[in-house]
Parts: C-alpha cells; structure tokens; sequence
C-alpha cells in the first residue's frame, strides 16, 4: 500500500508533503499512515536529516502519538552524536521548538513533570530560548515549586535583563517562598520597564507584594540595581 502510494501520480508532492502543518487534519487515516511511513523511509535513507524527522515528529502529534513523536526526537538527536546537533543552531532551534510543542500537549492533560522534562530538553538546546524558559517557569509555579522555579529563572534574569515577563514569573516564586522584599522589587521594575500587558499583571502582583510586606514587616524598599549584578 505504501509503495502504492508513493507512486501514485494522482497524489501531488505539494498535498502530501504540504508546508502548512494543519492540512494534516484534510488527509484521511489511511494517507496519513502512508505519510508517516515515507517520512520514516527518507529518514532512515539520511539519518542525520533533520527535515524528515521533525515532520514525523509533527505528524504524530498531530495524530495524537505522542510517545511515538517524543522517541522520534530522542531518536534524532542520538543519530547526530552530538557533531552536526551540537553545532547547528538551526537543528537545535527544530528541536527544541518540537519539545516546547510536545511540553504544550502534556500541560494540557496535567502531565506536568512530563511537560517540565520537555521544557528542560528545550532550554538545554537553545539555552537564550525566552519562551521555553517563561513556559518552563509557569510549569513549575503551577506545581508549587517556588525554589526550582528560583533556580531556573534567576540567572536568566541576570543573562537577560530586559525580558520582564520573566521577572514577573521569578517575582511570584519568590512569593511562594514569602520572599515578599524580593518579589516587590522584581514586579516594581516590571511594572516601570515592561511592555503593557506585563505592567498590568505585575502591577496586579505589587499591591500583594506590599500588602504581604505590610503583614510581615519585611523592608519593601530594596534597591533594584542588585537584580543585574
């Protein structure tokens, strides 16, 4: 059947091979079987050729195999033995976008440690990747782990000073933590320095860092110099 349908003419590379992702969802069952069983061939043809796998890897999420598409990705990233995979920024970027797409889908059915696993993946291949690091971070602030959430985005913060949707996030562990003075001077300078929808939300969250401060007598006044350093 396969072979069938890698020569049957009446079926365009255009359509089965589409750039739009979301046309996966106009073949039927049976095409997208065979689909995934040509991108498997030409992936093993060339073991280390990113394009094939990633779009297996899109097109068993797609299909809800999930497990199937993570192996794929392990997979690929065993065949580079850390030559080609190490040194290709844009093979790193590939993969770490299709854990991020992987992490999304098990936050989804609470699966949070799985997620978190995937946004770690990311990160470690695209380390300056600002969207892996804000989702990781909201994946462990959802599972009430303030200090890991710290650890993460911490030295982040310090690498790169001008995203301050993250200071928000780094803002609500230290929260968690009743690190109340900390927290107020990383929404303060969110609210001053960042775009609207951030000033808004850490605007939100300094009137609980002063009210919180209020309650504990904790000094609300730190210097926020320090947050560069």
């Amino acid at each position: 059947m396969e072979r069938d349908f890698l020569n049957n003419t009446d079926r365009p590379e255009k359509k089965l091979f589409c750039e739009d992702e979301e046309e996966h969802g106009s073949l039927s069952p049976t095409d997208l079987k065979a689909l995934a069983e040509v991108l498997r061939q030409r992936w093993d043809a060339e073991p280390i050729s990113t394009a094939s796998a990633v779009r297996l890897s899109v097109l068993l999420t797609d299909t809800g195999n999930y497990m199937q598409a993570k192996e794929v990705l392990g997979s690929l990233q065993q065949r580079h033995l850390g030559i080609t995979y190490a040194t290709n920024p844009e093979i790193r970027l590939q993969l770490a976008d299709k854990h991020l797409e992987l992490a999304d889908i098990y936050l989804i059915v609470e699966r949070y440690d799985t997620a978190a696993m995937h946004f770690h993946e990311a990160l470690s291949l695209v380390p300056a990747h600002q969207q892996a690091a804000e989702s990781y971070g909201r994946c462990l602030l959802m599972q009430e782990k303030y200090q890991e959430c710290k650890d993460l985005l911490a030295p982040w913060v310090a690498q790169h000073p001008q995203h301050f949707d993250i200071y928000v996030l780094l803002g609500q562990a230290h929260l968690g933590l009743e690190d109340f003075g900390e927290a107020r001077a990383l929404f303060l300078e969110a609210h001053t320095e960042g775009e609207r929808l951030c000033k808004d939300r850490a605007n939100l969250l300094l009137k609980v860092a002063d009210h919180m401060c209020a309650l504990k007598k904790t000094p609300s006044h730190l210097p926020t110099g320090h947050l560069h350093e």
